[in-house]
């Protein structure tokens, strides 16, 4: 009889002990800060107009940098430097710094041809949460740089969105860059695995119509479909390749379709990012440096 209780207690703590270590599932609608910080936990609310999840934080948190503490990818120690050509017709370009549509062939790069895309995240929310006490997003700028890597022209300010459920990047629409805004934006959702769906879709003015790429009157809304539909290694240097998922993605609406092919990497981020626009053009953003201060 000793014996017998014996077993039985051990049988009982070994299945108490299993129990407790058993892993939980994550959770789609809130989220863990991946930060040391855990004294200010974000949830994750599904915006069913975009069909996107965002951080939304606890009454009396009104840090400048809520949005932007627990990034991995888009931290503000981080900046994104990246090579970019224009395909038309067969021809590789660049575009020439300046509002004005000018096209610079490869071979006749100067000082006013854009030959970098720097993208760096913002610490807080600056001006973007002054115009809206309702903005939602990390805020990143992009700027033009030269073959030298200084600035050339406008910047672009604007946001991301990223959680544990999914990374959204608004691309570069400054002065010749618009034309994107009518192709799909960069968007990974996770849980990232080969055959993963999703969509989401976009009101659009007029704004964005230009006699270089599509004209148009009114408003128009776009419908975005988006697959992870493989795996590849890309290359950002020499010494540096890095494994990521290829996204799939395509733009409808009544103005014709766009694409976008992405890869992506959980810790990278957007690795390549090849559009197909409205007017059969192309624009291929590839990493070539990631610099960390």
């Amino acid at each position: 009889m000793k014996q017998l209780s014996i077993f039985l207690f051990l049988a009982f703590f070994l299945f108490v002990g299993g129990a407790c270590n058993q892993p939980k599932e994550p959770t789609s609608t809130s989220g863990k800060n991946r930060s040391a910080n855990n004294t200010r936990l974000p949830k994750l609310e599904l915006k069913k107009d975009l069909g996107i999840y965002v951080e939304t934080f606890p009454n009396g948190d009104k840090a400048d940098e809520r949005f932007t503490r627990d990034n991995k990818i888009f931290t503000p120690n981080k900046t994104y430097y990246y090579d970019y050509t224009y395909q038309k017709n067969g021809t590789s370009y660049k575009f020439a710094a300046g509002e004005t549509w000018q096209l610079v062939p490869l071979n006749a790069i100067d000082d006013n041809t854009i030959y970098y895309i720097k993208l760096a995240t913002e610490k807080g929310l600056g001006f973007m949460g002054q115009m809206d006490p309702n903005y939602f997003q990390s805020v990143v700028r992009y700027v033009v740089l030269d073959k030298n890597k200084q600035p050339i022209g406008k910047f672009d300010v604007t946001g991301v969105i990223e959680n544990q459920n999914n990374v959204w990047l608004h691309p570069i629409r400054k002065d010749n860059f618009a034309l994107l805004e009518l192709n799909p934006f960069p968007y990974a959702k996770a849980p990232y695995k080969l055959g993963r769906k999703y969509t989401w879709q976009l009101d659009i003015g007029d704004n964005w119509s230009s006699p270089n790429w599509k004209e148009w009157e009114g408003r128009i809304l776009s419908t975005y479909e988006y697959e992870i539909t493989g795996r590849k290694a890309v290359k950002i240097a020499e010494d540096n390749v890095v494994p990521c998922w290829v996204i799939e993605a395509k733009a409808s609406s009544r103005l014709g379709t766009t694409a976008l092919v992405a890869s992506f990497n959980e810790e990278v981020g957007f690795v390549q990012l090849d559009y197909t626009n409205i007017d059969g053009s192309k624009l291929v953003m590839d990493l070539v440096e990631v610099e960390q201060k």
